[in-house]
């Protein structure tokens, strides 16, 4: 019988459903990643029950009023917030309201764990933009499972809107780093931070021309001066190093860069259509 200490298995099935791609990229600072779980409880014997029930898969922290919830929310990344309703310095469900509300919280998932049971309680709770509603006393293997499904259809999402696919290209905003896709297999193409900056401005509109100009205020910003020419050593660089994906990086005579992978030439291109695709300073 093998009695070894099991895998942690919220972080294996976050890895599964979120990260699996980068896991065989070795990206060891995603591999370990473990996500935050906010309790804003005021009571200590269920804080007690709470941590013995995740502590082991998550990073908890704990509030035990909605001013303390908020201090934490402003110190740290918080990936799911379990929401008591009857709360020492106000109410749970005005409190979600407020989360809802607030663009830096919004997107947040929000599980409701109270005494409150009433049907009209639960459908309030939902109604204002809560993920799960959970009445106290809870079986701590469900609240496991709800929390875990919650955290990876959470981070499932947030992990796909951090990545930008372009071509054979993928970019991923959350660390930075850009990825040489071929026949299923992909590579990390090595970039300094103005390069990868650079390559991602410009596949970001791809079809759009922009001058040197632009290319320098996007990446340097309009307080530091850079010489236009530098701008044509750095896409020398990186059409390098993308090989042959570098002719993804097209070279407007005249007017600039633009990223293309449908291999759209501009003397193709009839005068009427030229206007839209060139950017301008506002």
């Amino acid at each position: 019988m093998n009695n070894a200490p099991q895998e942690n298995q919220l972080v294996t099935g976050f890895r599964d459903y979120g990260y699996r791609v980068l896991e065989k990229e070795h990206e060891a600072h995603l591999q370990n990643f473990i996500p935050n779980v906010l309790a804003v409880e005021d009571s200590l014997e269920y804080q007690i029950i709470i941590r013995g029930t995740l502590e082991r898969e998550l990073h908890l922290f704990f509030a035990s009023t909605i001013q303390q919830a908020k201090e934490l929310l402003n110190c740290h990344e918080i990936h799911l917030i379990l929401l008591d309703v009857l709360l020492p310095d106000g109410s749970g469900f005005e409190f979600c309201n407020d989360l809802q509300a607030s663009a830096a919280t919004s997107k947040i998932p929000i599980v409701f764990l109270t005494s409150k049971t009433g049907i009209t309680d639960k459908v309030l709770g939902l109604n204002l933009g809560a993920d799960d509603y959970i009445t106290k006393p809870f079986a701590p293997l469900e609240l496991k499972a709800r929390i875990e499904s919650k955290l990876k259809k959470s981070l499932l999402q947030e992990q796909s809107d951090l990545q930008l696919h372009r071509g054979h290209l993928r970019f991923d905003t959350l660390t930075y780093v850009v990825y040489s896709i071929d026949n299923e297999n992909s590579k990390l193409i090595n970039m300094t931070p103005i390069e990868y900056r650079i390559l991602l401005h410009l596949a970001q509109k791809p079809g759009r021309i922009f001058s040197r100009n632009q290319l320098i205020e996007s990446v340097w910003g309009r307080a530091v001066h850079i010489n236009e020419r530098s701008i044509d050593k750095h896409i020398y660089t990186v059409r390098k190093k993308l090989g042959p994906h570098g002719q993804y990086i097209k070279t407007i005579p005249s007017l600039g860069y633009q990223f293309n992978i449908d291999n759209l030439k501009i003397e193709e291109m009839e005068p009427s259509h030229l206007a839209p695709l060139f950017e301008t300073n506002a």
